[in-house]
């Protein structure tokens, strides 16, 4: 009986031997699903069999705090000899192997280790490996990936064992006492070489079968990747296999092989009959499409209807454009006007506001016409008395930039950033161009690897209760900790892109030292959707009308009769990604509030007459995809702290005919069923539409007052 290990009261060392040649991209895909395993006392043994070099750096990088050893043969042994290094250079109790092609779930680990724990008597632990065919760039990326389901879920028999593998390699975890007592494996094999090891090693050992899958076995094509049915040498080998072992082979064995196989086939009639009853779900889903072709032609007519409705309205053009009026009408704008109105002149400026104006008076009534132009020049007053200051940020031609003798301390609050909080430190950590960076996590009850990896590079963890959280006390909480000249503030989930971007901040806030504050540009990640691009767009360019690298200031005197947007886009402060002087943070702190913390900072330090600068030439990787409901309760947030923080005069329903919750309700629901008939209307046109005519389409029909609505009427939320 092996010596048995109390996996109860401590965790075992595991080692995995990773047998490697010539697949650098994939050996990094295999060694991440190690890097993930829940059980995180590991140690992986990479065995280069003679093929291109790999970065040892690399390696680290990847699996993080746990060991790595690298060994890189001088020519090609075969996979046999590559394993048996890798076992000789095992320290594991425990010894598993993952070949560079395949890749464990990350509870692959921890369940084999909770099987032996249970069944003590075996001495190996097996799962389920899930065969899983793909096709590879050359770049390493997947082109395509197919589930050809879970290869051999069968319990343990020797009998079996002896006529076919039904275990694959990187699916079991042995004892290190077994490996040693079966000498490894037989190099005399270049196939087979793992089934011959099974054979030898369960003869006198017990293995358990646990029917999970925990591992993924990668297939390239449609064979048989682990029988090798169609390799050359593959029948040769296999009769190798049952020669070494014939005087084991027994008719007691062979028959329970054979019944073996019987309950396999039974297995596939059961197969066949589940295919029969897919058989008859595809008729019954061929009947449900031949009554959606039904439809489709009841469609078809409705289109024709609307043709013909088109055709109609064509004709009516048509006589209309014949008509003296429009002949007139057509003769002065394309021949008096632009006498009168010479395009780009200030008499046309002035000819097209009126325009504006009489359009605005007859279609809203002239008390919203006139707040209008009230609103228009205390802006156009207002704009004028901001100092803006443009620059251009200096390109740092250098790799080693000037250092400036600055400590800068970084401040994340976290919550389960998971594995991707990584890369944020390592960012940070890379940062070149500053004498000192100290980087300060106030956690508030993470629950996975969050404050290990905030340990592993460097961080100063300060913890609070989940409860306690407000996003402006708990960044005063690592301001008080922090030790820097400026304070950077960020989102536990934001990549700073490249190495110089604190360094660029620093350097052009420390050139005046009115700059107090500064913020870096978001930029989406690549899966973001198109809604939180289009977000991030429409806040730069409409909300704060920012596309380049801009320093605001206003005078103390004339900041409080600022209109509302104005204040907002001079002292626009944001704790995605942002840096603030020590000496004056420490002063204004901010204040403890749920939200908008960053904005009503902004806001205090504009109005004591400092500067506030937003880079566009410095950014950060930032985006969230979100759910239609989260971005419908935010704005609604948005608009509630906004109004206090920055005053806004609230909006007047009863001007629309809005005066209770049913008439709100009732024009969005009309506003709703107008875009619904356009689009079904422009989906009959088809997709070749010109953008600007599809817009021309929507606003005609949304002013179009028998158009379908919730009331019947008139769209009131014109």
């Amino acid at each position: 009986m092996p010596a048995l290990i109390p996996m109860n009261e401590i965790k075992p060392l595991v080692s995995i031997i990773v047998r490697t040649k010539d697949r650098p991209k994939l050996l990094l895909r295999a060694l991440q699903s190690i890097a993930a395993q829940q059980h995180r006392i590991i140690e992986t043994i990479v065995v280069n069999d003679g093929g291109c070099d790999v970065d040892p750096e690399e390696l680290r990088i990847i699996l993080g705090d746990m060991p790595v050893t690298y060994i890189r043969l001088g020519k090609n042994h075969g996979r046999p000899h590559a394993g048996n290094v890798g076992i000789a250079n095992a320290k594991g109790d425990f010894i598993g192997f993952l070949d560079d092609d395949d890749e464990y779930y990350p509870d692959h680990i921890s369940t084999l280790l909770d099987g032996l724990s249970r069944e003590t008597n075996c001495s190996a632990a097996y799962a389920d490996s899930e065969i899983i065919e793909r096709e590879y760039r050359e770049d390493g990326s997947i082109v395509r990936e197919l589930n050809r389901g879970t290869f051999r879920s069968w319990d343990f028999s020797f009998a079996v064992l002896l006529f076919e593998n039904f275990i694959p390699l990187n699916s079991i975890l042995l004892r290190r006492d077994v490996l040693e007592a079966a000498a490894g494996f037989d190099e005399s094999f270049e196939l087979y070489e793992d089934w011959d090891f099974f054979i030898r090693a369960s003869e006198k050992n017990l293995f358990y079968h646990i029917p999970k899958v925990t591992s993924k076995y990668i297939q390239w094509s449609k064979t048989d990747q682990i029988a090798f049915v169609n390799l050359p040498d593959a029948v040769d080998y296999y009769l190798k296999v049952l020669t070494k072992h014939w005087d084991k082979i027994t008719p007691e064995f062979a028959y329970h092989y054979f019944a073996a196989k019987q309950d396999e086939i039974a297995s596939l009639s059961n197969a066949v009959s589940e295919k029969q009853e897919l058989k008859e779900l595809f008729r019954e889903r061929e009947e449900r499409l031949k009554a959606k072709d039904i439809y489709i032609e009841q469609i078809v007519r409705q289109s024709e209807e609307l043709k013909n409705e088109l055709r109609s309205r064509e004709h009516y053009i048509e006589q209309f454009q014949s008509s003296l009026g429009w002949k007139l009408l057509d003769a002065y704008r394309s021949r008096i006007k632009p006498r009168l109105f010479a395009p780009g002149s200030r008499r046309e400026t002035f000819y097209l506001l009126i325009l504006k104006g009489l359009s605005v008076i007859i279609t809203k009534g002239p008390r919203v016409a006139f707040g209008k132009v009230k609103d228009r020049i205390r802006q156009k007053f207002a704009q004028q008395r901001i100092r803006n200051e443009k620059f251009v940020l200096p390109v740092i031609q250098s790799e080693q930039p000037e250092i400036l003798d600055k400590k800068v301390s970084a401040i994340i609050p976290t919550k389960n950033a998971g594995s991707e909080f990584r890369m944020t430190l390592q960012k940070l950590r890379a940062q070149k161009g500053i004498r000192d960076l100290e980087i300060i996590v106030v956690d508030s009850g993470s629950s996975d690897d969050t404050l290990k990896i905030a340990e592993h590079y460097g961080a100063r963890i300060f913890s609070i209760k989940p409860e306690d959280f407000n996003h402006g006390a708990v960044r005063n909480i690592g301001a008080e900790k922090a030790t820097g000249d400026y304070l950077v503030f960020l989102s536990q989930d934001v990549i700073p892109i490249g190495d110089l971007c604190v360094h660029a901040i620093i350097k052009i806030i420390e050139g005046d030292p009115l700059i107090a504050a500064a913020t870096a540009r978001q930029i989406p990640r690549s899966d973001a959707d198109l809604f939180a691009c289009w977000q991030l767009w429409y806040y730069y360019n409409n909300v704060l009308g920012l596309s380049d690298d801009h320093i605001s200031s206003v005078d103390k005197a004339v900041f409080s009769s600022l209109a509302p947007d104005e204040k907002r886009r001079v002292s626009q402060l944001d704790n995605i990604f942002s840096c603030i002087r020590k000496d004056i943070f420490d002063r204004l702190k901010f204040n403890p509030i749920p939200y908008a913390e960053d904005l009503d900072l902004g806001l205090r330090i504009i109005s004591e007459g400092y500067k506030m600068a937003f880079f566009s030439t410095v950014g950060v990787v930032h985006s969230h995809t979100r759910p239609p409901d989260y971005y419908f309760r935010r704005s609604f947030v948005d608009i509630k702290h906004l109004v206090r923080l920055l005053e806004f005069k609230p909006i007047s329903w009863g001007d629309f005919g809005i005066t209770t919750t049913e008439d709100m309700l009732a024009c969005v629901y009309g506003f709703y069923q107008k875009i619904n008939a356009v689009a079904a209307m422009q989906a009959n046109r088809g997709a070749d539409q010109p953008a600007r005519e599809l817009l021309d389409s929507l606003e005609r029909f949304l002013r179009d007052p028998e158009m379908p609505s919730a009331t019947g009427g008139e769209n009131s939320l014109e």
